[in-house]
């Protein structure tokens, strides 16, 4: 599976220049930020590495996993255009 999944995921996953430039942001200003998924951690993290993205997640998990790990009262978003539109 996960060579198979290596294999594609070029495919699928691509880097997103304005994604990541709200990510630098966040983390540069102290925000700590955690990934969440159904899917198994090496494939969420392939993803993420695919995307560019993984230097900026501090975690990943399920939700629950996540919000223990970073704290009850985190923020969820759960698009790339819900994302954009944060301050």
């Amino acid at each position: 599976l996960d060579r198979f999944a290596a294999d594609r995921a070029p495919l699928w996953f691509r880097p997103r220049a304005d994604t990541n430039a709200v990510l630098r942001r966040m983390t540069a200003a102290g925000a700590r930020i955690g990934a969440f998924t159904d899917a198994p951690r090496a494939l969420a993290e392939l993803a993420l590495a695919h995307t560019g993205t993984a230097r900026y997640v501090e975690t990943i998990g399920t939700l629950a996993a996540v919000r223990t790990e970073l704290d009850a009262d985190a923020v969820v978003i759960t698009s790339r255009e819900a994302l954009a539109e944060l301050p």
